[in-house]
């Protein structure tokens, strides 16, 4: 297998990116895209004006009305043992009778620069992956409500293990210098965008 990979910034994404993801697909047999982190770019062309944030924002919430219609789905994320700069996640998604499992690898290659790669594995593979499950990371499970507000996208991850009542409310796209059109139906308790004691990884810790 041939394996191709580009990497760049692709803000905002234009014709000319989608070519060159085109011609790059091509040549190859798996194509993989790296995103440079807004830190990075701006370390390297500090005058760069950037549109959107590679890091979402995160919020924990509380429900005090309705959700919109939405998208439902149940997410079950195990890691895997994995070497000490990598983290190994193993994700299963199902929504309207569809399943989908993901295996992702994020590797540490430098002090601010982080390589991702996903690739989607069969039922079996996932199976027989969960044989390598971090026996010091217990497997999250929770709910996504995924929904569009005021042109914005929002998900809320309402998890039920290893922890429960707590909700977490992610943004995607939303740019830089925009402000969240925060719905009425939600209630910030706390921004925790950043706080690495809310990212997935660690939540799922073993104490």
């Amino acid at each position: 297998m041939k394996r191709v990979f580009t990497v760049g910034v692709y803000d905002l994404l234009h014709i000319g990116h989608v070519e060159l993801f085109r011609r790059a697909r091509e040549i190859g047999d798996h194509l993989t895209v790296a995103v440079q982190s807004s830190d990075v770019v701006l370390k390297y062309k500090p005058e760069s004006k950037l549109v959107y944030s590679t890091e979402e924002r995160m919020y924990m919430i509380e429900l005090t009305g309705e959700l919109p219609e939405c998208i439902e789905s149940e997410i079950t994320q195990t890691y895997l043992v994995a070497d000490p700069d990598c983290e190994v996640r193993l994700r299963r998604r199902s929504w309207g009778g569809e399943v989908v499992n993901v295996h992702k690898t994020k590797k540490r290659v430098s002090a601010s620069e982080v390589l991702e790669t996903e690739r989607q594995v069969s039922n079996a593979l996932y199976e027989s992956l969960l044989q390598q499950a971090d026996p010091y990371r217990s497997t999250i499970r929770k709910t996504r409500r995924s929904f569009i507000w005021k042109g914005q996208y929002f998900e809320i991850d309402f998890f039920h293990a290893p922890v429960d009542n707590l909700m977490i409310l992610q943004t995607k796209g939303v740019a830089e210098q925009e402000d969240v059109n925060f719905p009425p139906f939600i209630k910030v308790i706390d921004d925790i965008t950043g706080k690495k004691e809310y990212y997935n990884y660690n939540i799922a810790l073993r104490h």
